[in-house]
């Protein structure tokens, strides 16, 4: 992606992503699963602005926009809606949702709907392989350690279902990023 790219084009970019992923991942879902129709799982993204107000009482509220658009340092949180098409459950443990975290966005640490006794929640520091916590090797006073990795450095998030998602199932999973700054 070009360093140089109106910020508020990142919006765009991460919802085409989003699009032609969970396009892909209709069909990994269909070739996992042969009885399947052709489309079986139905994914709504929405995406909205993260805003604090204060309320009547003075307290600090989150509030949230609608949007298409974010400008830097703005943080957007987005809304997947998963609705099975399906004719018969898709067994437990084979739907995957993969959401990338593209270039001049960052996952904001914690945001991410968690993992539960209905999904389990991964990132990825390369989009290939994940895992629920994620480690990087630091050498302090010659000493090497194992630390976690900073949420800056993840580049995808994927839950996976971890019951049988059902015919008319539904599932709400969101999370965070903010829009970076460029150069």
């Amino acid at each position: 992606m070009d360093q140089k790219q109106h910020p508020t084009t990142y919006l765009k970019t991460i919802l085409a992503l989003c699009l032609i992923l969970l396009l892909l991942l209709s069909n990994l879902v269909t070739a996992q699963v042969p009885k399947l129709n052709d489309q079986p799982i139905l994914i709504s993204l929405e995406s909205y602005l993260v805003q604090e107000r204060e309320n009547d009482a003075g307290q600090k509220q989150e509030w949230f926009e609608r949007v298409n658009e974010a400008k830097a340092n703005q943080t957007i949180e987005i809304r997947l809606n998963v609705r099975s098409k399906a004719e018969e459950a898709i067994p437990a443990a084979t739907l995957l949702i993969t959401m990338p975290i593209p270039e001049g966005m960052q996952y904001v640490e914690n945001s991410a709907t968690p993992s539960s006794d209905l999904v389990i929640l991964e990132f990825s520091q390369d989009k290939t392989l994940f895992a629920e916590n994620l480690f990087q090797t630091v050498t302090v006073d010659s000493v090497e350690k194992r630390l976690p990795l900073p949420a800056e450095n993840y580049q995808a998030l994927r839950w996976i279902v971890l019951n049988d998602f059902e015919p008319d199932e539904e599932l709400i999973l969101f999370y965070r990023m903010k829009v970076l700054e460029t150069d």
